[in-house]
């Protein structure tokens, strides 16, 4: 896939990186309410577990799906290698097509259109066990100015275990007072579902 306008962040290792997507649905509305509209995407590590011979012309193979943000290293045959990840595909996934000035401008000057679209998005299931860090766009700007820096912390083993990355949009032309409202009622319906 084309990762056009963003930093890459991998991690070498064993395993096929990949994007794991949860496509939304109308069905899904409830689960995915704290996430883009294009759903969930997130970095995930396809690893072989076990390769056993079933006959002579079969061969049976188990496969992991790993989360390679809490996951970094896995034991083979007494062994720890590090978990392969492509920590910026998921967001230049989400962001392909989408310039960073241009949805700046359109919340700034369309804030009718672009409240539809305010609110708390999460980058990756909600982890109880994990500190929320909420990241918080300017004037006229949109969350998109984060794609590099959520893949370089999330990429960070000592980060990305402690603490979970979500973002906050919001029409940039509303005056602060307004914003921390819709802020403030953004928080309280994610504690009440979360």
């Amino acid at each position: 896939m084309s990762e056009k306008g963003v930093e890459k962040e991998t991690r070498e290792g064993i395993g096929a990186p990949f994007v794991g997507i949860r496509d939304y649905r109308p069905e899904r509305a409830e689960e995915l309410k704290f996430f883009p509209s294009r759903g969930l995407h997130v970095p995930v590590t396809l690893t072989v577990d076990s390769c056993e011979n079933v006959s002579d012309s079969k061969v049976r193979l188990t496969f992991s799906q790993r989360n390679p943000m809490l996951e970094q290293v896995m034991r083979v045959k007494g062994q720890d290698f590090l978990v392969a990840a492509d920590f910026t595909a998921p967001i230049a996934f989400l962001l392909a097509g989408r310039n960073e000035a241009l949805q700046g401008v359109k919340g700034f000057f369309n804030a009718e259109a672009k409240i539809k679209q305010s609110g708390i998005y999460l980058t990756e299931p909600y982890d109880p066990n994990r500190i929320p860090v909420l990241l918080m766009h300017g004037l006229v700007s949109v969350p998109i100015i984060w794609r590099d820096i959520v893949p370089s912390l999330t990429s960070d083993s000592r980060l990305s275990t402690r603490y979970q990355f979500m973002v906050f949009t919001y029409p940039s032309s509303y005056p602060i007072a307004e914003s921390a409202l819709l802020l403030r009622n953004q928080l309280a319906a994610a504690r009440v579902q979360l």
